[in-house]
Parts: structure tokens; sequence; C-alpha cells
């Protein structure tokens, strides 16, 4: 299994290696984190999310991700990622989320993971994201563990026994009860998680009881939602308060009774649902005080004799009107955050502002809405049940009939939208699958490569290593050779300008040698000149001697006999 590989790269960086969480580790873990988060979504189809959930805890890997949360000086994006993908891992999951339960942080004295996780949720200044993943993961750790649902209720439960250390009740009382709304809301939306689609613990938790003030009776837990809820002026901390209630009185008519019996309660619910503030939220508080009112008259067993169904039904009618309270109840599933709430469970708000409504609330409220409907309309006498036409039902009636024809119109076409959602999403599913199957088909491609190289490079002896070593000095002897050809041809390119340089030196001494020419020309002129000149004389000098008699046989002994004549002349 590939899930099995994945393990070794959650490993831990030694501690003091400061280069242990590098910018490349924190893209790379993220990018894991995402492949695991891949396998075990909500929107998988169960089996597939269950093989992955078991592997990836047999193979360590659920190990892994839990050491990184109780380990320090992990980047705060990289430990809200992880956050989220242990949510996922251990969701539903039942050997994962006891598991998720004994893991406990290097504290003095060592506390639960879950523990030291909720006091960060109810911290306000811990980072909003970091808050909101800790909730998802508190929600999936409860989510189908009746286990972890009983344990979370039985820590707020009255025991002989002294607590020595924070419990997550307690942690979850104190945030509930805190002046900072977002942990109001966290605080009331991850107790209700602990009440969903488990009826014994509704029952338990009313035993919850509450010591307010010294020397003041205790007060139960569910007085102190009522008294917070009448007191608040936070939107969030309202709508923490009412889904809470909301969750814990379905299904319950023992706590719909001790609800009731708090003498404020209904009054209170009747006012805010018949406001006619119309701000968007204050829309959405008053939509969901008619769904509580719904719920109390639904699963009412008439044991309140002020409040039973019947009067119940009349306050409706008489204070609110049938119409009023309809509309009311409508504007909570056309809210625009209850929309996006209902699509998964983990909710995605970018800013604190966006924290209205969680995702097992929408789907209570989807299961309950026409049951609520159905609650507070009178029911038909026997005569109309037995089929009278329109035209004989009063004015009321027929208005009646339009709400439900326009209810059953808008629910239609809600129904239309969700299967056009369903079936975009189902595309996108299929692509994405195919995405992954693709990308494994690669790396497992890659993967052979690698080991086909590495088989390679370990077969290589030492003959073929001396045969690749003197084939790459011959290269780079070639390489040499051509690097001097190629310097030896660019260098006429380069000695260009010598070159003209000496070109110009030579032309100076061609011209100063043909002006040494020309003087020798004329000093050659000059000296014919003087020979002509010096023969004459000479033939002078034959003439007087011929005269005087003498004999000239050759040019020498004319010389002397010149030589004599000139001393004569001189004498």
């Amino acid at each position: 299994s590939y899930i099995q590989r994945l393990a070794p790269m959650f490993d831990l960086p030694p501690e003091g290696d400061d280069a242990g969480w590098s910018a490349q580790k924190v893209s790379n873990i993220h990018c894991i984190l995402q492949v695991v988060r891949t396998l075990v979504t909500p929107g998988n189809p169960a089996q597939v999310t269950l093989s992955s959930q078991k592997t990836m805890k047999g193979c360590g890997l659920l190990e892994a991700l839990c050491n990184i949360l109780m380990a320090s000086g992990v980047p705060a994006d990289i430990l809200t990622e992880t956050i989220n993908t242990v949510a996922e891992v251990i969701r539903g999951n039942q050997a994962n989320q006891e598991y998720f339960a004994n893991v406990m942080a290097p504290s003095n004295p060592p506390r639960p993971a879950v523990v030291v996780l909720l006091m960060s949720m109810v911290n306000e200044k811990q980072p909003f994201i970091l808050r909101c993943s800790v909730l998802y993961c508190f929600q999936c750790y409860l989510f189908k563990n009746e286990i972890g649902q009983s344990q979370l209720v039985q820590t707020l439960l009255p025991s002989s026994a002294e607590a020595v250390s924070l419990t997550t009740g307690q942690l979850l009382c104190g945030g509930l009860f805190s002046g900072d709304p977002l942990s109001n809301w966290f605080s009331a939306v991850a107790l209700s998680h602990a009440l969903v689609e488990n009826p014994a613990q509704k029952e338990q938790l009313l035993r919850v009881l509450l010591a307010t003030n010294i020397g003041s009776p205790p007060v139960s837990l569910m007085q102190q939602c009522t008294m917070l809820l009448q007191q608040g002026n936070k939107m969030q901390s309202k709508l923490g308060l009412l889904m809470l209630l909301s969750t814990w009185l379905s299904h319950c008519p023992v706590a719909v009774k001790q609800f009731l019996s708090i003498p404020t309660s209904i009054p209170f619910l009747t006012a805010q649902a018949g406001s006619s503030e119309h701000d968007d939220n204050e829309d959405l508080v008053q939509g969901m005080c008619a769904f509580l009112m719904g719920i109390c008259i639904h699963f009412n067993d008439d044991s309140v004799a002020s409040f039973s169904k019947e009067k119940l039904r009349q306050l409706v009618e008489k204070r609110l009107g049938l119409e009023m309270f309809l509309d009311k109840l409508g504007e909570v599933s056309k809210h625009e955050f209850y929309s996006k709430a209902a699509k998964q469970p983990q909710l995605r708000p970018k800013q604190p502002n966006e924290l209205l409504l969680d995702h097992e609330f929408c789907r209570l409220f989807k299961a309950l809405e026409g049951i609520v409907v159905k609650a507070v309309t009178p029911k038909p006498q026997d005569d109309m049940v037995n089929g009278s036409s329109e035209l004989s039902m009063s004015a009321s009636e027929n208005t009646l009939l339009q709400q439900y024809k326009d209810l059953i119109r808008e629910q239609d076409s809600k129904l239309q939208e969700l299967s056009q959602t369903v079936d975009r999403l189902t595309v996108d599913n299929t692509s994405l699958q195919s995405q992954v199957e693709e990308l494994t088909s690669t790396m497992s491609q890659l993967r052979d490569e690698n080991m086909l190289l590495r088989a390679q490079a370990n077969t290589l002896n030492g003959a073929d290593l001396s045969r690749w070593k003197s084939e790459c000095e011959n290269k780079d002897n070639l390489i040499h050779r051509l690097e001097e050809q190629l310097k030896l041809q660019e260098s006429p390119v380069n000695n260009s300008s010598n070159l003209e340089k000496e070109l110009k030196e030579k032309k100076e001494e061609l011209e100063i040698a043909n002006s040494e020419l020309e003087k020798l020309r004329k000093d050659q002129e000059d000296l014919l000149e003087l020979l002509a000149d010096q023969d004459a004389i000479v033939n002078d000098y034959k003439a007087r001697l011929r005269a005087r008699g003498e004999k000239v046989d050759d040019d020498d002994d004319l010389e002397e006999e010149v030589e004599g004549l000139e001393e004569d002349d001189s004498a």
C-alpha cells in the first residue's frame, strides 16, 4: 500500500536542528497532508475511507501525525493542517478515536491531547483558523463515538472524587460562560456534538449542576444556558446557545419538560420570533427561536400543563400568526451561511463574523423543518381529510393551503438545485479520482525508473568505470584541442588591428626608403658629373704628355705622369 510509504515522511526533525522546518520541507509536508486528507475526506465512499483509516493507524501514520500535534516548534500552518488531517483520519472510526483519546501531551503534569487542543480552542489569543481546526478535530472525535460522548458528559456530572486536573467538560463550560463570543460559539457547538444521535447523554446532561455564586444554590446547565441566551447581546453567543438547545431538546421529551419548566423560556422565544428587526443575522436568530419553539411543541409530552402542545400551538397562532411563524422559520434555510455550513462537515470561514451555523445543526434543521411545520399547523377536521374541496374551505384554511403549496414548491426547487449540485460534485469527484489515479501511476513509473537506474549503477564493475573514465579523458583532450584550434582561428581576427598598425609602419618605412633612394640617385648623378670632369682633365693631361713626346701606355702610368706634370706645374 502506498499509504504505508507516507508515514516516514512525517518523521520529526531532531531537536536543535535549525534547518528542520525549511521552506521546502514545510511545502512538502503540506502537500503530503493534502494527499492524506484526499484518502479520508468525508465525501469519499464510506468503505474507502474506513479502509484508508485502518491502514493509516496500522502503519503508524496516525501516530506520526499525533507526534507532530504534540511537538514544539511546528510552523502554525503545518500545525493547523495536521489537526485537520488527524480529524479526518479518526472521524467515525472507533479504533482510531480510542487511540486519539489516549494520546498524552508531553506536559507537566501530562494531559490528554484532547484537553490540550480544547485549551487552545477556548483561548481567544490563539489564531482564529487554528481554533476552527481544533473544533473540527473535536467534532470528528465525537462523530459516531458514543464512548467519547459519554466520557465528555461524565466530566460534567457530580462526582465524589475531587478533580485533580482540567477536563474537557470544565474547559467547555468555561468557554461557554466566558466573555469572548467566539469561545461561547465554539464551546456550545462542541458540547452539542456530545448529544448528536445520543438521547441517553441528553438525559444525563440534565443532571449537570453549576455553582454560580458562593452561598447560592446550584442551578442546572439548562437554566444557565437559558439565562445566558436571554441576557446575551452578542450574535455568535446567541446562535451557539440556540444550536445547543435545539440539539439537546430534539427527540428528548424530558429535556423539553425541563426547558418548559423555566418560566421565562417560552416568553423569550415568543418575543424573539415576533421581533420586527430585519437585519440578516437578526432574522437568523428569530428563525432559530421559532425552530426551538417548534421542537418544544413536537417533542412535548404535555407534562407541563401551562405549556402543553395545544397551548403552545395556540400561542403561536394568536401571538405570532402562523404565516409569520412559517416566514421566520423559512429564513434559516434561506440564509447565505446555512447553505455553506450544510455542504460539508468542516467549516471554512475566512473571518470570525462568518462563523454562524454548524454543519450538524443544519442537518438537524433539514430533518425537522417539515415536522415543525406540521406540529404548529392546526390539524384538519375529518370532513376536510375526507375530501372536501378547496371551495368549501375558509379563507384562513385556503391561506394555509397556499402556504403549504408554496413551501412544497420551494422545497422542490431546493431539491432540484441540490440534485444539480450532486451531479456537479459527482463529475468533479470523478475528475479528481482520475487525476489521483494518473498521479499514482506516474509516481509508480518514476519509482520503477529510479529503481532501474539504481540497479544499473550497482552493476557497474571496475573495468566499466575505468573504460568510462578513459573515454571521459579522451573527450576532455579532444575538447582541449578543439578549443586551441578555435583560438588559432580567432587569432587573425583578433590581431587585425596589429596588422593594420604594422602596415602603416611599413608604409612609413617605404616612404623613408624612397626618399633616401632619391637622394642616392642625386648623389650618383653628381658623382657621374664629377667623373666626367675628371675624365676631361685626364684626357687633357694625356694630350699634354703626348705633346712632350711622352708615351702613354696605360692608365696607371698615365696617372703617374699626370701627377708628375702637376708637380712641375706647381713648381
